[in-house]
């Protein structure tokens, strides 16, 4: 198994937002050739990982997100449920 461990280009006040991390990754798996990944998120590296198994579904195996906290704006939530909705495959409990 080969894996990877990445980070975002900044911090989040700088404007980037999770969308423009995502396409970061899908930029980074591009130049490692890597067509399927298994995709874990942690605290806003979750909410970078939401938005590109949304964007993306075919090439994520599996997705792990953890702690990406419970306080946000409402239309947060609800992009948050709308992602879910786009990924291909089951939530397992």
């Amino acid at each position: 198994m080969t894996s990877a461990a990445t980070d975002v280009r900044s911090s989040p006040q700088s404007g980037y937002s999770p969308a423009d991390y995502a396409s970061d990754l899908e930029a980074i798996l591009d130049e490692l050739a890597w067509d399927a990944i298994h995709l874990v998120g942690h605290s806003m590296g979750g909410r970078v990982q939401f938005h590109f198994a949304a964007e993306n579904p075919q090439r994520v195996t599996r997705l792990v997100i953890e702690d990406i906290g419970p306080s946000m704006q409402e239309s947060g939530a609800s992009l948050v449920l709308r992602m879910l909705e786009r990924c291909s495959r089951p939530v397992s409990e």
